[in-house]
């Protein structure tokens, strides 16, 4: 019996060919895919707690806006997934969502070290904190093309 359950997997696995492997595109789409749902439920919650009117119509707008971005993405990878090997999009689909933890644990950390600036001086300056603290962090460096998808070819 197990004789003839190897050969039956032998001749499936025969049958099936191997498509080709995914694009440096490919791969950023499938990886900013899970970080771009992610940002979408954070920045829904938001819109559902803000009360200020004016602040609820910006958060509208920026949901408007990733949702546009996850819509680009799912139509990008919709129309190359039936010709690549889908390995390669799990584990950089996998990858976003592990980059996501890190990347919380560390914009936390330097919220912690520059949420002072906000209280006592101008938001400017807390940008140039928040970049400053960011910087040298590589999950930054790789979350930071998922913001702006002008690398996707439509």
């Amino acid at each position: 019996m197990q004789r003839w359950a190897m050969i039956m997997l032998f001749i499936l696995a025969s049958g099936v060919e191997a498509g080709e492997l995914p694009s440096e595109v490919d791969l950023r789409a499938a990886y900013c895919l899970p970080i771009v749902r992610r940002w979408i439920d954070e920045v829904t919650s938001w819109e559902h707690e803000e009360k200020n009117p004016a602040q609820r119509a910006v958060i509208a707008d920026g949901l408007v806006q990733k949702r546009t971005d996850l819509r680009r993405l799912r139509l990008y990878l919709s129309t190359r997934i039936e010709h690549l090997d889908s390995l390669g999009l799990i584990v950089a689909s996998k990858r976003g969502k592990e980059d996501l933890v890190t990347f919380d644990k560390s914009y936390n950390t330097c919220g912690a070290q520059c949420d002072h600036l906000l209280r006592k001086h101008s938001s400017s300056e807390w940008h140039a904190c928040m970049d400053t603290c960011t910087a040298d962090n590589p999950v930054f460096t790789r979350v930071k093309p998922c913001t702006d998808l002008t690398w996707l070819p439509f």
